[in-house]
This record gives structure tokens, C-alpha cells and sequence, in this order.
């Protein structure tokens, strides 16, 4: 029984602890399921339910999540998983990258020992979330691609989690767009420059610029401004500027402005500023705020390189509150002048400059090419596969023990916007093909844009 859905904080933690009390008083053989980890504040906790919405590389990057989970701590349920932003909701790709962060759940189920979609169904005449796993009219009914992963994944379970180590490329996540600026106060900045030429501001999502004597002055967003953002994100904070420069084009290359350091100056400047392709979000702010607009502040979500006196850091956009992409990190500013901020980036790394003197080295975020779990029974060996290329992967297979040559594969493949419709409601299936080679070494070769599910029969001992 879970106690609560998305709730948190010292109210709910007082409210909690009412019924939990009052649950294993009358029922102590239930099982309950807190909403957040209340155990680090003294709080009992037999499991606790964690929520994950993002693109696919989020998930695709963290297959590996919980790997270092305490196991002192309660058990975990992911009870709500699922792609809501990126160009894939409810394709191909967006069902790989929630396949891989399965297989990572499946490695560590002593730890995380239930998992769900959600949401589950979605009439599309009255629809209010999207994507869903199951979508019906008057007439017909169609599983996402999603679907059929949480289909193979359900009917090929083993008994035990095999140990394995897989080996492949890296897929960065692809960002564009170029700079922008927010700041808690009025920022003083001058002489912006993008691969040496003058940068123009293109974009006022929060306050406005103006021209002054010695360059340019970025005001804090007015009362219109405020209002709007206020009911796109009621949690977010709007008191923050925000302007963007250059398009969504101009992705690699190098960035530079002079910005006036205040004594404990708080300011961020962002990195690949371009709008979220597609979400769940956007489709709220259209019925939030009453009006479709091409840009707003809550649909732009660069890299943040967070300058906070001399302290620094770099995160991202996250829900509640955003994450890091590196530690803490000092630079050498004097206040009460100018100073030389810049980044530049080539797609995998960007590098952080003060002054011309670099100040940090980061790799962009990447998950890896290729990912597999391996479970067990007394009479077969279960692999699940994804492959994130858009080529044949040949993928070399080597056991411990020997299995015999026929082999099934079931399949989930197409290209990485392929989706189901009405009109083609099984456009993206699985299928099960039967196999012939393999051995105790084989090669697999896994299609491009594909979760491959491989059952190999043991060989009798003798």
C-alpha cells in the first residue's frame, strides 16, 4: 500500500508516519510504500517510490542508476517510467532508451523489486497526458512500441541475474543552440562574440536589454513576464532573467562575453540554449497559459555553468531542482570589474574559460551504444539486448558454458520515428524468429534501432 503519490515534505513526513503507525497496528502483515525517502529523517520505510520522466538519452544514460544504491536503505519502486520530451515520445527510440533503463532495474532487482509504466490508457478523444501505453477510440485499441517491451521483458524472465560485462561505443546526446544569460539581478555585459563574430541577443524570454554607456544592461523580468512563467511552472522561479542568443543552428564553436562581477554576483551562463523539441509540457502550457508561442522560458533548457561569487558548477534542467554535471569548482574573479567568460564545445567535451585561461573540461553527457542483462534458469540462458545504432551491430557472444546451436530471438526493430497509428496499429511489434550458430562464442548481429531478447538452450552435462 502506498501511502500518498508524489507527496514530500514535513507535512507529509507527519502524516505519513500517522497511517504507517496505524497500518502495521491493524495490518502489520501490508507492505507500504512511502513517496519519497523518508528514512533520512528518521522515518520508518519499507520501500520507497521513485517517478522518472525525461528524453530517452536520460534513460539511456542511466543504466546504471542503481547500481550503487544502498542496500541497507528500503526497497525501491519505480512506479512511474516513461519518455514525455524529445523528438521520440511514443516511438522506436524513446522504447529503446526505457528498454535499456529496464535491463538496469533488471540487473539490480534485489534493490528495486517492482516497476510500472504510466500512465496506462489514454482515450484520444479525451486525452490529457501523453504518451500512454495503450491508446483506444470507440473502435480500436494500439499498444505504443513501448508496449511491446514491457511485453518481451514480462514473458522472458529468469530465475537468476547472470553476471555480465558488455563492451561498445558511446552515444553523446545531441544539443543545439547556442548562449544565454540569466541572472537574480541586473547583469552588466558587453562585447558577446560566437566563433568571432558579433553575437546578437535573439530571444527575451525573462526581462530585457538594454543598451548603456559602456555595454549592455540585462533587467530583471517584468510582471507580465512573471505571470506567464508563474502559470506554465508553478514551482519554478521566475524572478530570474533570461535572454538567448544566435539560433538553434549554431551549436559547436566558441562563445565570449564580458560580464561585470558584482561582490557576490550570482549569474549562469548557458550552454546549447534551444528548445525542448517535443513534450508533455508543451501540450500543458498551450492549455495553461491559453496561447501556442515558439519560444518560452520554460521550454529552453541549456547546460548551466552556475557562477556564484568565485564558486562554480555546471548542471542541467531537472524537475524540483536541476543536476549536477560536475562538483564544485573555484575561478579567480575580482569584483567590481569585467571579466572574459567564454565556453567552447565540439559535441563531446566543453571547456570553460575565464579570461582565456580554462577553468574546466567536461564531457558532454553520453549513455553507452550498446546495453544487455543476462538471466539464467536450470535449462536456458535469457539475453536482453539494445542496440542505440542506426547500423548492424555485430555483437560477439562468449559463455561460460556451452548451449546448443538453435536459438530464438525475439525482436523489436524499425527506424527510430517509427510509432503505431490507427490506421497502422502494428507498425512497430515484436517478433521471434528462430536462429541457428550458436556456441559458448557466436556472433550476434543485432539490428540497427533494436531490443533483441535471446534464449539459448543449455547443453546436458554429462
Amino acid at each position: 500500500m502506498e501511502i500518498g503519490n508524489e507527496n514530500w515534505g514535513p507535512d507529509y513526513e507527519k502524516r505519513y508516519n500517522m497511517i504507517y503507525k496505524k497500518v502495521k497496528e491493524l495490518y502489520p502483515q501490508i507492505k507500504t510504500i512511502a513517496n519519497e525517502h523518508v528514512e533520512k529523517n528518521g522515518c520508518p520505510a519499507e520501500c520507497v517510490d521513485e517517478h522518472f520522466y525525461n528524453t530517452t538519452e536520460f534513460f539511456a544514460e542511466r543504466v546504471n542508476y542503481y547500481d550503487d544504491y544502498d542496500r541497507k536503505g528500503p526497497k525501491i519502486f519505480v512506479g512511474e517510467v516513461a519518455v514525455n520530451e524529445g523528438n521520440y515520445m511514443g516511438q522506436l527510440y524513446a522504447a529503446l532508451g526505457e528498454a535499456a533503463f529496464l535491463m538496469g532495474i533488471e540487473k539490480n532487482q534485489d534493490i528495486v523489486t517492482l516497476a510500472s509504466y504510466a500512465p496506462l490508457f489514454e482515450n484520444v478523444n479525451y486525452r490529457a497526458w501523453y504518451p500512454n501505453l495503450i491508446r483506444f477510440n470507440n473502435h480500436q485499441s494500439l499498444g505504443i512500441p513501448t508496449y511491446y517491451v514491457w511485453k518481451m521483458f514480462g514473458e522472458n524472465r529468469g530465475e537468476y541475474v547472470v553476471r555480465s560485462e558488455d563492451e561498445g561505443g558511446r552515444v553523446y546526446r545531441l544539443r543545439t543552440g547556442m548562449a544565454s544569460l540569466k541572472s537574480n539581478k541586473e547583469l552588466r555585459f558587453r562585447n558577446p562574440i560566437w566563433n568571432g563574430e558579433e553575437a546578437k541577443i535573439t530571444h527575451e524570454l525573462m526581462g530585457h536589454v538594454q543598451d548603456t554607456e559602456d555595454g549592455r544592461l540585462l533587467q530583471l523580468p517584468d510582471e507580465e513576464q512573471k505571470k506567464e512563467f508563474h502559470s506554465i511552472l508553478e514551482w519554478a522561479d521566475e524572478t530570474k532573467s533570461f535572454v538567448v542568443f544566435g539560433e538553434e543552428d549554431q551549436t559547436y564553436g566558441r562563445f565570449e562575453t564580458d560580464i561585470f562581477v558584482e561582490e557576490n554576483a550570482y549569474f549562469e551562463l548557458g550552454i546549447f540554449s534551444a528548445r525542448v523539441v517535443r513534450s508533455y509540457y508543451e501540450e500543458q502550457i498551450v492549455i495553461t497559459a491559453g496561447v501556442e508561442k515558439e519560444w518560452d522560458a520554460a521550454l529552453v533548457r541549456p547546460f548551466l555553468w552556475k557562477v556564484n561569487g568565485g564558486q562554480c558548477s555546471l548542471e542541467e534542467f531537472g524537475f524540483m531542482h536541476d543536476n549536477k554535471l560536475t562538483e564544485d569548482f573555484a575561478i579567480s574573479v575580482k569584483p567590481g570589474e569585467y571579466h572574459r567568460f567564454g565556453y567552447e564545445t565540439d559535441g563531446k567535451q566543453i571547456r570553460l574559460y575565464v579570461d582565456g585561461e580554462l577553468q574546466k573540461e567536461i564531457s558532454i553527457p553520453y549513455g553507452p551504444a550498446f546495453v544487455s542483462v543476462v538471466t539464467d534458469t536450470k535449462d536456458e540462458i535469457i539475453i536482453k539486448a539494445v542496440n542505440f545504432a542506426g547500423d548492424v551491430d555485430p555483437v560477439s557472444i562468449t559463455l561460460d558454458c556451452q548451449v546448443q546451436s538453435d536459438y530464438t530471438v525475439t525482436l523489436l526493430s524499425g527506424e527510430k520515428g517509427d510509432e503505431n497509428s490507427f490506421e497502422e496499429p502494428e507498425k512497430v511489434k515484436n517478433i521471434t524468429v528462430n536462429m541457428h550458430g550458436a556456441s559458448s562464442e557466436f556472433v550476434y548481429e543485432a539490428p540497427p534501432y533494436s531490443v533483441s531478447v535471446l534464449r539459448l538452450k543449455k547443453c546436458e552435462a554429462f
